[in-house]
């Protein structure tokens, strides 16, 4: 991949072209996590599981699967992950 075409790129030019590069890769890498959670969410219906929490079994709340479709954990369970980190 070509960075810049002039012979001496300006050094905030290249800042910039690589600013881009980086905030594009990061967009990717979430377009691709995203894809990964549908596709799971995907499967788990076919196996008649969608809804159900990965962790605790229970049934995810319609509402937020609503909001958030391709989730596999109840709020509670998500919520204690979420502290672990």
């Amino acid at each position: 991949m070509r960075v810049n075409s002039e012979p001496n790129p300006d050094l905030l030019d290249l800042a910039e072209t690589c600013a881009r590069q980086s905030i594009a890769m990061n967009r990717l890498a979430k377009l691709e996590q995203r894809l990964n959670q549908v596709t799971i969410a995907l499967k788990w219906l076919d196996e008649g599981l969608y809804g159900i929490c990965e962790k605790c079994g229970d049934a995810i709340n319609p509402a937020r699967l609503e909001t958030i479709p391709y989730t596999t954990r109840c709020v509670a369970c998500q919520e204690r992950l979420e502290r672990v980190r």
